[in-house]
Protein backbone atom coordinates (compact mmCIF):
# COMPACT_ATOMS: atom_id res chain seq x y z
CA UNK A 1 0.00 0.00 0.00
CA UNK A 2 1.10 3.30 -0.79
CA UNK A 3 -0.12 7.02 -0.10
CA UNK A 4 -2.16 8.79 -2.97
CA UNK A 5 -1.02 11.99 -4.75
CA UNK A 6 -2.58 13.75 -1.76
CA UNK A 7 -1.77 11.95 0.85
CA UNK A 8 2.08 12.57 -0.29
CA UNK A 9 1.39 16.15 -0.40
CA UNK A 10 -0.03 16.88 2.51
CA UNK A 11 2.79 14.71 4.16
CA UNK A 12 5.76 16.52 3.01
CA UNK A 13 3.65 20.12 3.44
CA UNK A 14 3.05 18.53 7.64
CA UNK A 15 7.33 18.27 7.87
CA UNK A 16 7.34 21.47 6.99
CA UNK A 17 5.09 22.57 9.36
CA UNK A 18 6.83 20.09 11.64
CA UNK A 19 10.52 21.73 11.17
CA UNK A 20 8.96 25.34 12.54
CA UNK A 21 8.04 22.96 16.09
CA UNK A 22 11.54 21.41 16.48
CA UNK A 23 11.41 18.12 17.92
CA UNK A 24 7.94 18.67 19.35
CA UNK A 25 4.64 18.40 17.24
CA UNK A 26 2.33 21.38 15.62
CA UNK A 27 -0.36 22.08 18.04
CA UNK A 28 -4.22 21.51 17.04
CA UNK A 29 -4.42 25.47 15.95
CA UNK A 30 -1.51 25.36 13.49
CA UNK A 31 -2.54 22.24 11.71
CA UNK A 32 -6.05 23.53 11.29
CA UNK A 33 -5.20 26.56 9.96
CA UNK A 34 -2.67 25.16 7.57
CA UNK A 35 -4.56 22.42 6.41
CA UNK A 36 -8.39 23.05 5.65
CA UNK A 37 -8.83 19.89 4.32
CA UNK A 38 -8.19 17.88 7.47
CA UNK A 39 -10.88 17.23 10.40
CA UNK A 40 -9.20 16.14 13.56
CA UNK A 41 -11.50 13.77 14.72
CA UNK A 42 -9.34 12.21 17.69
CA UNK A 43 -6.31 14.16 19.01
CA UNK A 44 -4.13 10.87 19.97
CA UNK A 45 -0.59 13.06 20.13
CA UNK A 46 -1.01 15.59 23.01
CA UNK A 47 -1.86 13.37 26.08
CA UNK A 48 -4.54 13.89 28.68
CA UNK A 49 -7.22 12.46 30.62
CA UNK A 50 -10.48 13.17 28.77
CA UNK A 51 -12.55 11.83 31.82
CA UNK A 52 -10.78 14.20 34.12
CA UNK A 53 -10.61 17.39 31.87
CA UNK A 54 -14.86 16.74 31.96
CA UNK A 55 -15.22 17.02 35.52
CA UNK A 56 -12.74 20.21 35.66
CA UNK A 57 -14.82 21.88 32.68
CA UNK A 58 -17.77 20.98 34.40
CA UNK A 59 -16.86 22.97 37.50
CA UNK A 60 -15.37 25.96 35.38
CA UNK A 61 -18.62 26.29 33.27
CA UNK A 62 -20.33 27.11 36.84
CA UNK A 63 -18.03 29.21 38.15
CA UNK A 64 -17.74 33.39 37.85
CA UNK A 65 -14.62 33.34 36.87
CA UNK A 66 -14.35 37.65 37.05
CA UNK A 67 -11.98 38.18 39.54
CA UNK A 68 -9.43 35.04 38.13
CA UNK A 69 -9.14 36.62 34.58
CA UNK A 70 -9.46 41.18 36.15
CA UNK A 71 -7.27 40.72 39.21
CA UNK A 72 -3.06 39.74 39.32
CA UNK A 73 -2.93 35.77 40.28
CA UNK A 74 -1.55 35.13 43.31
CA UNK A 75 2.06 34.68 43.64
CA UNK A 76 4.12 31.40 43.57
CA UNK A 77 3.78 30.65 47.20
CA UNK A 78 0.28 31.47 47.19
CA UNK A 79 -0.29 28.71 44.60
CA UNK A 80 1.75 25.86 45.95
CA UNK A 81 -0.32 26.43 49.56
CA UNK A 82 -3.67 24.50 47.02
CA UNK A 83 -1.25 22.10 45.55
CA UNK A 84 0.26 21.04 48.95
CA UNK A 85 -3.08 19.75 49.89
CA UNK A 86 -3.07 17.83 46.50
CA UNK A 87 0.02 16.20 47.16
CA UNK A 88 0.20 16.06 50.79
CA UNK A 89 4.10 17.58 50.29
CA UNK A 90 4.56 20.94 52.21
CA UNK A 91 4.12 24.21 50.48
CA UNK A 92 7.55 25.42 51.22
CA UNK A 93 9.00 22.35 49.14
CA UNK A 94 6.54 23.14 45.92
CA UNK A 95 7.74 25.77 43.17
CA UNK A 96 4.94 26.02 40.55
CA UNK A 97 5.59 26.28 37.12
CA UNK A 98 3.78 27.56 34.23
CA UNK A 99 3.39 24.31 32.62
CA UNK A 100 6.72 21.56 33.74
CA UNK A 101 8.57 22.47 30.56
CA UNK A 102 9.13 26.18 32.20
CA UNK A 103 10.96 23.91 35.10
CA UNK A 104 12.75 21.80 33.09
CA UNK A 105 13.72 24.43 30.65
CA UNK A 106 14.77 26.35 33.82
CA UNK A 107 16.70 23.35 35.64
CA UNK A 108 18.09 22.21 32.64
CA UNK A 109 19.29 25.12 31.29
CA UNK A 110 21.69 25.57 34.19
CA UNK A 111 23.73 22.67 33.28
CA UNK A 112 25.80 24.29 30.80
CA UNK A 113 29.30 22.39 31.41
CA UNK A 114 28.10 19.81 33.59
CA UNK A 115 27.83 15.82 32.84
CA UNK A 116 24.14 14.97 32.89
CA UNK A 117 23.07 11.20 32.13
CA UNK A 118 20.05 10.78 30.61
CA UNK A 119 18.51 7.66 29.11
CA UNK A 120 17.32 7.84 25.37
CA UNK A 121 14.75 7.46 24.16
CA UNK A 122 13.31 10.45 26.28
CA UNK A 123 11.18 13.58 26.30
CA UNK A 124 13.39 15.95 23.52
CA UNK A 125 13.17 19.02 26.02
CA UNK A 126 15.40 17.01 28.49
CA UNK A 127 18.40 17.31 25.92
CA UNK A 128 16.87 20.44 23.41
CA UNK A 129 17.00 22.59 27.32
CA UNK A 130 21.10 21.56 28.11
CA UNK A 131 23.16 24.34 26.11
CA UNK A 132 26.11 21.94 25.16
CA UNK A 133 24.74 18.27 23.97
CA UNK A 134 28.27 17.47 24.34
CA UNK A 135 27.64 17.34 28.28
CA UNK A 136 24.83 14.74 27.69
CA UNK A 137 25.72 11.33 28.48
CA UNK A 138 23.35 8.99 26.35
CA UNK A 139 22.24 5.58 27.90
CA UNK A 140 20.89 4.01 25.21
CA UNK A 141 17.78 1.99 26.08
CA UNK A 142 17.58 -1.63 25.05
CA UNK A 143 14.70 -2.50 21.95
CA UNK A 144 15.15 -6.29 23.68
CA UNK A 145 14.02 -5.00 26.42
CA UNK A 146 10.89 -2.99 25.35
CA UNK A 147 13.18 0.22 26.09
CA UNK A 148 13.23 -0.31 29.72
CA UNK A 149 16.42 0.55 32.52
CA UNK A 150 18.53 -1.78 33.35
CA UNK A 151 19.13 -1.02 36.51
CA UNK A 152 22.41 -2.74 37.70
CA UNK A 153 23.74 -1.27 34.13
CA UNK A 154 22.35 2.14 34.73
CA UNK A 155 24.26 1.99 38.14
CA UNK A 156 27.38 0.38 36.61
CA UNK A 157 27.05 3.57 34.38
CA UNK A 158 26.26 6.01 37.61
CA UNK A 159 29.44 4.52 39.42
CA UNK A 160 31.74 5.17 36.39
CA UNK A 161 31.07 7.85 34.69
CA UNK A 162 30.28 9.68 37.73
CA UNK A 163 27.59 12.09 36.36
CA UNK A 164 27.06 15.57 37.97
CA UNK A 165 22.94 15.16 37.24
CA UNK A 166 20.87 12.01 36.63
CA UNK A 167 17.75 12.66 34.65
CA UNK A 168 14.58 9.79 34.93
CA UNK A 169 11.04 10.24 33.43
CA UNK A 170 9.19 7.94 34.99
CA UNK A 171 7.14 6.58 33.24
CA UNK A 172 9.46 7.30 30.40
CA UNK A 173 8.20 9.56 26.91
CA UNK A 174 7.50 7.97 24.12
CA UNK A 175 7.93 4.26 25.79
CA UNK A 176 5.47 4.39 28.83
CA UNK A 177 7.97 2.17 30.89
CA UNK A 178 8.29 2.90 34.59
CA UNK A 179 11.35 2.33 37.02
CA UNK A 180 10.27 0.85 40.64
CA UNK A 181 10.01 3.32 43.58
CA UNK A 182 13.07 1.02 44.92
CA UNK A 183 14.97 0.96 41.71
CA UNK A 184 15.15 4.80 41.63
CA UNK A 185 16.21 4.89 45.40
CA UNK A 186 19.05 2.44 45.07
CA UNK A 187 20.48 5.47 41.94
CA UNK A 188 19.94 8.08 44.51
CA UNK A 189 21.78 5.76 46.98
CA UNK A 190 24.85 5.85 44.70
CA UNK A 191 25.08 9.74 44.13
CA UNK A 192 26.98 12.23 46.42
CA UNK A 193 25.57 14.80 48.10
CA UNK A 194 26.90 17.21 45.29
CA UNK A 195 24.87 14.71 42.41
CA UNK A 196 21.68 15.37 41.93
CA UNK A 197 18.99 13.74 40.66
CA UNK A 198 16.07 14.85 38.43
CA UNK A 199 12.80 12.66 38.24
CA UNK A 200 10.07 13.75 36.04
CA UNK A 201 6.70 11.94 36.96
CA UNK A 202 4.55 13.92 34.53
CA UNK A 203 2.82 10.53 34.00
CA UNK A 204 2.89 8.71 37.13
CA UNK A 205 -0.91 9.03 38.18
CA UNK A 206 -1.40 6.87 35.31
CA UNK A 207 0.45 4.46 37.04
CA UNK A 208 -1.13 1.30 38.54
CA UNK A 209 1.54 1.30 41.20
CA UNK A 210 2.49 3.87 43.75
CA UNK A 211 5.72 4.76 42.73
CA UNK A 212 5.84 8.55 43.50
CA UNK A 213 9.01 9.76 45.02
CA UNK A 214 7.69 12.87 46.25
CA UNK A 215 7.34 11.94 50.10
CA UNK A 216 11.34 10.22 50.11
CA UNK A 217 12.20 13.34 48.03
CA UNK A 218 11.43 15.50 51.16
CA UNK A 219 14.61 13.91 53.04
CA UNK A 220 17.37 14.96 50.59
CA UNK A 221 18.13 18.42 48.78
CA UNK A 222 19.52 16.80 45.78
CA UNK A 223 16.52 15.51 44.36
CA UNK A 224 14.33 17.51 42.19
CA UNK A 225 10.70 15.58 41.74
CA UNK A 226 8.72 17.27 38.52
CA UNK A 227 5.02 17.10 37.76
CA UNK A 228 3.11 18.00 35.67
CA UNK A 229 -0.63 18.49 36.25
CA UNK A 230 -1.86 18.65 32.41
CA UNK A 231 -1.32 15.53 31.41
CA UNK A 232 -3.87 13.57 33.91
CA UNK A 233 -6.03 16.04 34.25
CA UNK A 234 -6.82 17.58 30.88
CA UNK A 235 -5.87 20.99 31.29
CA UNK A 236 -2.99 21.77 28.85
CA UNK A 237 -4.12 25.42 27.78
CA UNK A 238 -3.68 26.36 31.55
CA UNK A 239 0.21 25.62 31.73
CA UNK A 240 0.57 24.08 35.26
CA UNK A 241 2.93 22.36 36.43
CA UNK A 242 5.08 21.87 39.73
CA UNK A 243 8.48 20.75 41.49
CA UNK A 244 9.64 19.37 44.74
CA UNK A 245 12.57 20.13 45.86
CA UNK A 246 14.34 22.13 48.82
CA UNK A 247 13.66 25.58 50.18
CA UNK A 248 17.27 26.84 49.47
CA UNK A 249 16.91 25.97 45.30
CA UNK A 250 12.87 27.55 45.88
CA UNK A 251 14.47 30.50 47.03
CA UNK A 252 16.48 31.14 44.46
CA UNK A 253 13.67 30.35 41.99
CA UNK A 254 11.40 32.90 43.09
CA UNK A 255 13.97 35.68 42.93
CA UNK A 256 14.54 34.45 39.02
CA UNK A 257 11.25 35.43 37.56
CA UNK A 258 9.32 32.68 39.36
CA UNK A 259 7.14 34.66 41.41
CA UNK A 260 4.25 35.97 39.03
CA UNK A 261 4.66 33.14 36.43
CA UNK A 262 0.86 31.53 36.69
CA UNK A 263 -2.71 32.85 35.81
CA UNK A 264 -5.75 33.24 37.49
CA UNK A 265 -7.20 30.51 35.69
CA UNK A 266 -4.45 28.34 37.11
CA UNK A 267 -4.98 29.41 40.23
CA UNK A 268 -8.99 28.61 40.03
CA UNK A 269 -7.64 25.33 39.44
CA UNK A 270 -5.32 24.42 42.01
CA UNK A 271 -8.35 25.62 44.26
CA UNK A 272 -10.26 23.08 42.78
CA UNK A 273 -7.05 20.54 43.64
CA UNK A 274 -7.44 21.63 47.53
CA UNK A 275 -11.23 20.33 47.61
CA UNK A 276 -11.77 16.68 48.59
CA UNK A 277 -14.56 15.99 46.83
CA UNK A 278 -13.41 17.44 43.54
CA UNK A 279 -9.88 14.90 44.37
CA UNK A 280 -12.34 11.72 45.11
CA UNK A 281 -14.69 12.63 41.57
CA UNK A 282 -11.17 13.27 40.09
CA UNK A 283 -10.19 9.70 41.52
CA UNK A 284 -12.81 7.48 39.94
CA UNK A 285 -12.11 9.47 36.51
CA UNK A 286 -8.31 8.17 36.63
CA UNK A 287 -9.87 4.68 37.06
CA UNK A 288 -12.15 5.06 34.65
CA UNK A 289 -9.19 6.41 32.40
CA UNK A 290 -7.00 3.43 33.36
CA UNK A 291 -9.94 0.89 32.46
CA UNK A 292 -10.27 1.96 29.04
CA UNK A 293 -6.68 2.66 28.46
CA UNK A 294 -5.81 -0.82 29.70
CA UNK A 295 -8.80 -1.91 26.88
CA UNK A 296 -7.25 -0.14 24.47
CA UNK A 297 -3.68 -2.33 24.90
CA UNK A 298 -5.31 -5.36 24.58
CA UNK A 299 -7.56 -4.29 21.44
CA UNK A 300 -3.96 -2.96 20.02
CA UNK A 301 -2.66 -6.66 20.48
CA UNK A 302 -5.79 -8.13 19.13
CA UNK A 303 -5.20 -6.86 16.08
CA UNK A 304 -1.55 -7.73 15.39
CA UNK A 305 -0.27 -4.27 16.52
CA UNK A 306 3.75 -4.39 17.88
CA UNK A 307 3.07 -2.36 20.66
CA UNK A 308 5.42 -1.55 24.26
CA UNK A 309 2.93 -2.29 27.24
CA UNK A 310 2.88 1.40 29.19
CA UNK A 311 2.56 2.27 32.35
CA UNK A 312 1.50 6.17 31.06
CA UNK A 313 -1.17 7.46 29.38
CA UNK A 314 -0.04 6.31 25.68
CA UNK A 315 1.60 3.69 23.65
CA UNK A 316 4.41 2.94 21.13
CA UNK A 317 3.62 1.14 18.35
CA UNK A 318 6.34 -0.44 15.74
CA UNK A 319 5.16 -0.26 12.34
CA UNK A 320 7.01 -0.81 9.01
CA UNK A 321 6.29 2.20 7.54
CA UNK A 322 5.25 4.84 10.59
CA UNK A 323 5.08 8.06 7.61
CA UNK A 324 2.52 5.75 5.79
CA UNK A 325 0.50 5.17 8.77
CA UNK A 326 1.07 8.13 10.40
CA UNK A 327 -0.53 10.50 7.28
CA UNK A 328 -3.41 7.36 6.91
CA UNK A 329 -4.25 7.73 10.09
CA UNK A 330 -4.42 11.46 10.26
CA UNK A 331 -5.51 12.73 6.28
CA UNK A 332 -7.64 10.05 5.97
CA UNK A 333 -9.16 9.23 9.43
CA UNK A 334 -8.58 12.57 11.16
CA UNK A 335 -6.48 10.70 14.35
CA UNK A 336 -4.02 12.85 15.03
CA UNK A 337 -0.80 11.05 16.25
CA UNK A 338 3.00 11.24 17.27
CA UNK A 339 6.08 10.20 14.71
CA UNK A 340 8.54 9.49 16.63
CA UNK A 341 11.27 9.65 13.93
CA UNK A 342 13.34 12.71 15.40
CA UNK A 343 13.66 10.82 19.00
CA UNK A 344 17.56 10.26 19.54
CA UNK A 345 17.50 6.86 20.18
CA UNK A 346 15.22 5.28 18.32
CA UNK A 347 15.03 3.61 14.55
CA UNK A 348 12.66 5.65 13.51
CA UNK A 349 9.80 2.83 13.16
CA UNK A 350 7.43 4.28 15.77
CA UNK A 351 4.08 6.09 15.99
CA UNK A 352 3.08 7.13 20.03
CA UNK A 353 -0.65 6.68 20.09
CA UNK A 354 -2.19 8.46 23.49
CA UNK A 355 -5.04 6.15 24.87
CA UNK A 356 -8.53 8.71 24.81
CA UNK A 357 -11.92 7.71 26.32
CA UNK A 358 -13.69 4.17 25.26
CA UNK A 359 -15.59 5.97 22.10
CA UNK A 360 -12.48 7.55 20.52
CA UNK A 361 -10.51 4.42 21.07
CA UNK A 362 -12.49 2.74 19.34
CA UNK A 363 -12.54 4.48 16.39
CA UNK A 364 -8.48 4.54 16.21
CA UNK A 365 -9.15 0.35 16.37
CA UNK A 366 -11.13 0.81 13.18
CA UNK A 367 -9.35 3.10 11.63
CA UNK A 368 -6.07 1.09 12.07
CA UNK A 369 -8.11 -2.14 11.26
CA UNK A 370 -8.69 -0.46 7.79
CA UNK A 371 -5.15 0.34 7.44
CA UNK A 372 -4.02 -3.22 7.96
CA UNK A 373 -6.06 -4.82 6.02
CA UNK A 374 -5.38 -2.51 3.23
CA UNK A 375 -1.45 -3.24 3.82
CA UNK A 376 -1.89 -6.85 3.27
Amino acid sequence: MNLSPQESEFYEKFLELKKQSGNHSPSIFKLLKCFSEVTIKVDACFLCNPYAFEIFYNELLKKDLEKYIKFYPPQNQEVAENLSLFSNVPASRILVGNGAIQLIETILGEMGGRKVLLPIPTFSTYYEAIPDCKDIIPYQLNPRNDYAVDIEDFINVVRGRKPDCVVLVNPNNPTGQLLDKKSIIRIHHELTADQLLIVDESFIDFSSQDDSLEEYSLDYSNIIIIRSLSKDFGIAGLRVGYAVMSEERIKTYLQRGFLWNSNGLAYFFTELLADEKFRNKYQKARDDYNSARDAFYQELVSIGIDVTASQANFFMIKVADPELYFTKLLYTHGIYTRILNDKWGLDGGYLRIASKDRKENRMMINAIKKILNRDK
